[in-house]
């Protein structure tokens, strides 16, 4: 899918500003191999991950949120063989149950990211990888959506916008690393935009 393709119809769901940010990740995303079985953790409506993968019916083995109208929305779109509405900090899956755990703009949220992390590397079986999403201004600049023939001005107001969400903490782009490191939760270095020289944080 274009890069227009995608931020129209994430536009039509939400504000310019979140879909600017949905179809950047999606751009990144759409590079990924998501192996299965794969537990989405903050499914939502499931309207990002529709669009990631092309609507294919059951494509995600579970996908997990605490809010239960949202995983009625995600029901809509099929993608999911099964909906549970669980916290990630503490899930009820056994151990080694996913080659791929999918998280998108959900770990910033959460108030316990340790607890979660643990989690998330308690479920991985062995070479599993954890493929997420955040919030992160500098990398929103490099990102491939600036292919499109915006307003430059618009830009510098979007990565306010991300700048500015309420979120619990930020994290320097190595200290981030570490917690992924010291939990051997498998990362794709490439997909960190930024570094500590020019003051990127993740979330």
């Amino acid at each position: 899918m274009t890069p227009y393709q995608y931020l129209t119809k994430l536009w039509s769901h939400a504000p310019f500003s979140w879909a600017i940010i949905r179809a950047n990740e999606l751009l990144l995303l759409e590079k990924e191999t998501f192996k299965p079985p794969i537990l989405e953790v903050g499914c939502g409506d499931g309207i990002v991950s529709s669009l990631l993968f092309k609507n294919k019916k059951g494509i995600i083995d579970i996908g997990i949120d605490l809010d239960r109208s949202e995983l009625k929305r995600a029901e809509k779109t099929k993608i999911y063989k099964k909906l549970i509405q669980a916290d990630i900090t503490n899930t009820e899956f056994a151990s080694n149950s996913f080659n791929t755990i999918f998280t998108n703009g959900v770990l910033e949220h959460i108030p316990d990211l340790e607890s979660a992390l643990n989690e998330i590397s308690r479920l991985l079986k062995k070479d599993g990888k954890l493929i997420t999403t955040s919030p992160n201004t500098p990398g929103l600049t490099k990102c491939p959506i600036r292919k499109l023939k915006v307003n430059p001005e618009l830009i510098p107001v979007i990565c306010w916008i991300v700048a500015n969400i309420p979120l619990l903490r930020k994290y320097a782009v190595s200290s981030f690393k570490k917690l992924l490191i010291y939990r051997e939760i498998f990362f794709i270095n490439s997909l960190f935009l930024g570094n500590e020289k020019d003051g990127s944080t993740i979330f």
